[in-house]
């Protein structure tokens, strides 16, 4: 994921994002697709990383060290130390 830091001098893309911070803003290009500009909420945020695919791999690497178990959960370890 890439963030860049926009310049508030660029009046046309402070306008872009002073739209979209009251409404998703969908913006096409003929050469590139289309790209929404939406604030970040928790919502948005969770939908990012659950489309992330370096996340995706961790998360997936994470799963493959608790199945060998090299790794417990949250509920395993409160069991062990309940013991």
């Amino acid at each position: 994921m890439c963030i860049e830091l926009i310049d508030q001098n660029n009046a046309e893309v402070t306008a872009l994002l002073d739209k979209a911070a009251n409404e998703p803003v969908i913006l096409r290009t003929e050469r590139s697709g289309e790209f929404a500009l939406l604030p970040l909420d928790e919502e948005v945020i969770d939908l990012l990383l659950e489309r992330n695919p370096q996340l995706i791999a961790e998360c997936r690497a994470i799963g493959e060290r608790m199945a060998s178990g090299q790794y417990v959960t949250q509920a395993q370890m409160l069991s062990r130390v309940r013991e």
